[in-house]
């Protein structure tokens, strides 16, 4: 028994226990970055909403931040996104950004090191230089210091970008240091002076001794070396300075921002340090403190491994470049009864790493037909149908009947008693016409803005005539004059350049007017540039009635503020239709499990476009190529048979962007008492041959909504598979506020392109193509069936 110990005990030494623990560590934490869907259920951009849940028969508003919890082991933050969905899939940016910053030291570093070495010029002086002066002055300040500097800001754009170049530009010396006093070592050997007598230069020593005897050395230190700009990364949180453009808004605000890391997590440090909430600092150290732990043990243990003698690491490191070499495999091939065994494996090798790289693409066995999908969006951007704006359409031919046509053919079942929903919507506009010039007074020169390309009308106001233009800025008297001479601002054209105003004194002094003045002309100079193609705008401001509201680019605002005291000629001319009928589609595939049937799918689409003018068409084809996937999806899981879990709705809406929208209509129709639980998917504008990308708005779905959440993860899996990048942002949708409720998840999806094409004339079929309808609309096709699919006949 004793000999069995002393044998155990010899063998647990023989361990390299820092190789082992770090191993596991890194393991771990390379895991998470690779495949953080596997490590979390909930996705980082889904956030808990302002809610209130009933505890003990009493209603309970809850406001984020969430305290761990079972729901969330971790917590939340003070957005209410899941603190444990955040830590883990930041680790990616964090992490790998760490292994950037030490690879560039080391490229920077081991040249100096060498030539400093050989006694270059200026070489010993430089890297001297460099570790005086950090050592004197921290390198975390000169960092926080130089990324604010704009130079910068404007090359790399991103903070991530900047702070990485910093910190490897400016923290290379300690390396280069350690280097110099090893490359010394190797120097004094003796098989140097061997190398040095058969005429090798010093460049052909440095490459074939020197290096080769420091790629250990060099391994151990890269290791090390990420720890240490984990440490970096730490501190630069905690004195708020963020890698993926974390903020503290004009307001006061804090921000995380879109790419997550560590330290933007870290920030908050020192707005949650105590009490309740310093969860949200514990939890992003304790992150960084593991993954240093990790890199420092397993740097460590390489380096106790490669002082060993005959250490198996060594030469394992030793034979790899023999074992990838083409030239070496081709030689043992030649000589293959010698090395059949080595042939064996190399041959094994090559053929996974080939099969890898060229495995068949994965087919999906429910075929998504785009040309199809491509028929129907080029059927309603017809001029039959005008544009398909609300209320500007015939009774017997419009898009809705087209739609329902479809959907008879497909054998989609109507939802409720009819296919089409019908509701009033009191008022729809377009305008005609519109004229904006400014006069200068003193020259009496004119200069014509134009129409949707400087300014765009936001209100359904007639109106023709010249007024004086009156700047309005908030200050202790304005709001006093105003009351006291209201037909004096009544009779100007009011200019509010609302670019730097806070959203209080905007809302204060927009209800001032519309309460005291109620002006004929508001003009509002806002943050957006001068587009070459007309951006229509179809959302009807109705904050102020009988005034006309014009929103003005930022190159047009500057300009009237410089030309002071003018005269602004104007005209505006808009088609009115009052208590007109909107005609929204709903159809459905009903499902088959009892237990779910409070439970539904529904995916919107919008139905109607921004309508014609005079002048322009609009024939809004990327909302017809949303509603003509949302077809083919309902067509192709009818043909195959497949039998969802719960019902899938199909909705096309009219009236979007009006207050009284099909969506309200249907969600107060079927919907405001019942006990439901919904998943909305908004297709936006969707099909364009320009852009590759889709924005995910996923950010009013819950983090603990499991069901949700998996067919995020499935989204994402389908969209590498149809060669889609997902991109995550805000997005705005009148249907997704109608459907933000306490047992409601929306997600939205658009197209990542510019405005420049979206609600302009150029918004015509020729930007629409099958291959990016096919990409789409497979992508959503099979996430739905990979996640709701009860069953299938075939």
């Amino acid at each position: 028994m004793k000999k069995l110990n002393m044998s155990l005990l010899k063998n647990i030494k023989k361990i390299n226990i820092p190789l082992l623990i770090g191993s596991i560590i890194l393991i771990f934490i390379f895991g998470m970055c690779l495949y953080p869907e596997y490590f979390t259920e909930a996705d980082p951009y889904g956030r808990e909403r302002t809610q209130y849940k009933y505890e003990n028969g009493k209603s309970i508003l809850v406001i984020p931040p969430i305290p761990p919890n079972d729901e969330y082991p971790l917590g939340t933050d003070h957005r209410g996104r899941d603190l444990k969905s955040l830590i883990i899939y930041g680790s990616k940016l964090t992490i790998f950004s760490a292994l950037t910053v030490a690879l560039i030291r080391l490229i920077i570093a081991l040249p100096l090191s060498i030539a400093a070495a050989y006694k270059v010029r200026f070489t010993n002086g430089f890297i001297n230089f460099f570790n005086i002066m950090f050592s004197a002055f921290p390198l975390i300040i000169a960092v926080i210091v130089l990324s604010n500097i704009a130079l910068f800001q404007d090359i790399f754009k991103d903070a991530t970008y900047v702070n990485i170049f910093l910190l490897s530009v400016l923290g290379w010396s300690r390396l280069s240091h350690i280097l110099r006093t090893k490359i010394d070592e190797i120097l004094m050997q003796d098989f140097i002076e061997g190398e040095v007598a058969i005429g090798k230069n010093k460049l052909e020593i440095a490459v074939q001794n020197i290096i080769p005897h420091l790629i250990p050395s060099i391994i151990v230190l890269f290791f090390l070396e990420t720890a240490m700009v984990l440490l970096s990364f730490s501190q630069l949180g905690v004195f708020g300075l963020v890698f993926g453009s974390g903020y503290e808004g004009a307001t006061g605000e804090v921000g995380v921002p879109i790419e997550f890391d560590w330290p933007s997590l870290l920030s908050l440090s020192k707005y949650f340090y105590r009490g309740d909430y310093s969860y949200l600092s514990i939890y992003p150290a304790i992150a960084f403190a593991f993954a240093i732990i990790g890199f420092n043990t397993f740097g460590e243990g390489l380096k106790i491994e490669f002082e060993k003698e005959n250490s198996r690491v060594i030469t394992f490191i030793r034979a790899m470049p023999s074992f990838l070499s083409p030239i070496r495999l081709i030689y043992e091939i030649k000589n293959y009864k010698q090395y059949k065994r080595s042939v064996l494996g190399k041959v094994g090798f090559y053929i996974t790493i080939l099969l890898i790289i060229f495995c068949p693409k994965y087919e999906s066995p429910y075929g998504f037909d785009e040309n199809n999908a491509f028929k129907i969006t080029k059927e309603l951007t017809d001029d039959i149908f005008k544009g398909r704006l609300t209320g500007f359409q015939d009774k017997d031919n419009n898009p809705a009947q087209y739609i329902v046509n479809k959907l008879k053919e497909y054998g989609v079942k109507a939802y409720g008693d009819d296919y089409i929903l019908e509701n009033t919507i009191q008022e729809v506009f377009n305008i005609k016409y519109a004229e904006l010039s400014m006069i200068d007074t003193k020259t009496f020169s004119e200069k014509k803005l134009k129409f949707r390309q400087d300014y765009i009308v936001a209100s359904n106001f007639n109106y023709d005539g010249i007024l004086d233009a009156e700047n309005i800025e908030i200050n202790d008297g304005i709001f006093e004059n105003m009351a006291n001479e209201p037909d004096y601002y009544k009779e100007k054209a009011l200019i509010i350049d609302i670019r730097s105003m806070t959203q209080k004194d905007f809302i204060s002094l927009n209800g001032f007017m519309k309460y005291y003045v109620q002006p004929n002309v508001v003009i509002f100079i806002e943050n957006w540039k001068q587009q070459e193609a007309r951006y229509k705008s179809d959302i009807i401001n109705k904050n102020m009635e009988d005034t006309v509201i014009i929103s003005l680019s930022s190159e047009a605002g500057d300009e009237l503020l410089r030309m002071g005291k003018c005269k602004l000629k104007i005209s505006v001319n808009a088609e009115k239709r009052n208590d007109v009928i909107g005609r929204s589609v709903v159809a459905y595939i009903p499902g088959i499990d009892e237990s779910k049937k409070n439970d539904f799918v529904i995916i919107g689409s919008n139905l109607d476009g921004i309508g014609y003018d005079l002048d322009e068409k609009y024939p809004s084809a990327g909302r017809a190529s949303s509603a003509a996937i949302s077809l083919e999806i309902a067509r192709t899981l009818i043909q195959n048979e497949v039998k969802p879990d719960r019902d899938i709705i199909f909705a096309f809406w009219d009236g979007n962007m009006t207050d009284d929208r099909g969506s309200k209509s249907f969600f107060y129709k079927y919907l405001i008492n019942r006990n439901y639980r919904i998943f909305y998917i908004d297709l936006m504008n969707l099909g364009y041959k320009s852009s590759d990308k889709l924005m995910i708005d996923n950010t009013k779905i819950f983090p603990n909504s499991k069901e949700e959440q998996d067919f995020i993860k499935r989204l994402k899996k389908n969209a590498k598979r149809n060669d889609f990048e997902l991109v995550y942002g805000t997005l705005y949708s009148p249907a997704v506020i109608d459907f933000t409720g306490s047992d409601s998840q929306p997600l939205l999806i658009d197209s990542f392109i510019s405005n420049e094409i979206v609600h302009t004339p150029k918004d015509t079929l020729e930007e629409i193509d099958t291959h990016s309808i096919k990409q789409v609309g497979q992508m959503l096709l099979d996430t739905l069936i990979d996640s709701f699919s009860g069953g299938s006949n075939k």
